[in-house]
């Protein structure tokens, strides 16, 4: 089983943290990860669409000291209720930029895994949230919880691509079950693995000026399918296991929107997919697309890094 050994959880101190740490808690005691609860004091800077503001007054101080004591007090309780279950945690608090902290921790606490709630209030408007900075910059796997997110998974969806005629893309695409039964597992969820299927050749023939029947368009496309379809069934039989209830979905689509659809319609909670560089379908939540589909979720999102990167690996 694949495990992380050392979780970096990130708490939002004006908001509700209790089903953000039932899942943390749940995941360190069986990984034995080692847990660091950290914050950002949200009087020595706020981070605002990208800007950086500093509150300056002359009778504020003892304010501020007030609320820095209760901001460490809300994360010492936290790691309490981690360290009383038998997990190895402690607590820190940062005292800048929400991203730039965030990043700092990472590399100075060699995380190999950052979770946080997810930030749905911030998506979209000129300056990027820092769920999608996250999604761009963060070197180590990341888990964004949906606030509604409970403390075991139910449902997973693994994304991978099919369209892949090279290693390192391969590579992403078994790192990506690999997580994905390795949860399943943990969690005795069900997974469904799909592949967002677009031929523009059907689209073209659907659409044209000269509109072709619809049998005839099946007819033109359906040899592509079948081999798609082959071809994803062999990938998920690699990964069969009998305490993993594991289904191959080829989903009709542009990923953008055959990803959202299909995680709704089937109450999908927990999202996981791979993401290398910025170009190609691994890189899907990069920009625009990024906002799109996190604009249209409405469950978790854990994002899979290559697996050469150092501050990535996973020990097995």
């Amino acid at each position: 089983m694949q495990r992380f050994q050392n979780i970096l959880f990130f708490v939002h101190f004006n908001r509700s943290s209790e089903r953000a740490v039932s899942r943390v808690r749940w995941l360190a005691e069986h990984t034995g990860a080692f847990v660091t609860v950290f914050g950002i004091d949200p009087l020595s800077g706020t981070q605002t669409r990208g800007l950086t503001i500093s509150l300056h007054s002359s009778h504020d101080e003892s304010a501020q000291g007030y609320a820095n004591s209760s901001c460490q007090d809300q994360l010492d309780v936290i790691t309490q209720n981690l360290i009383d279950h038998g997990i190895n945690a402690r607590a820190v608090i940062g005292h800048g930029p929400e991203m730039q902290e965030i990043q700092q921790q990472i590399q100075i606490g060699k995380h190999d895994l950052c979770i946080k709630t997810m930030d749905h209030a911030h998506l979209g408007g000129l300056w990027p949230s820092t769920d999608l900075q996250l999604l761009r910059q963060c070197p180590v796997t990341l888990w964004l919880l949906h606030p509604n997110q409970t403390g075991r998974v139910q449902r997973l969806l693994a994304v991978v691509d099919l369209d892949i005629d090279d290693h390192k893309s391969e590579a992403m695409n078994n790192q990506v079950l690999g997580m994905s039964t390795s949860l399943a597992e943990l969690d005795s969820a069900i997974l469904d693995v799909l592949h967002p299927w677009w031929q523009p050749e059907e689209s073209a023939l659907g659409h044209s000026f000269i509109k072709q029947p619809k049998v005839e368009v099946d007819a033109a496309v359906q040899p592509t399918k079948h081999q798609a379809h082959r071809q994803l069934n062999r990938l998920v039989e690699q990964y069969a296991h009998p305490k993993i209830d594991i289904h191959s979905v080829l989903e009709s689509g542009l990923p953008e929107d055959a990803i959202p659809r299909y995680a709704k319609t089937k109450g999908v909670d927990t999202l996981i997919m791979g993401m290398e560089g910025r170009t190609g379908f691994t890189n899907l939540l990069i920009g625009n697309t990024a906002e799109v589909v996190l604009k249209s979720l409405d469950c978790s999102l854990l994002v899979v890094r290559p697996p050469q990167l150092p501050t990535d690996e996973i020990t097995h």
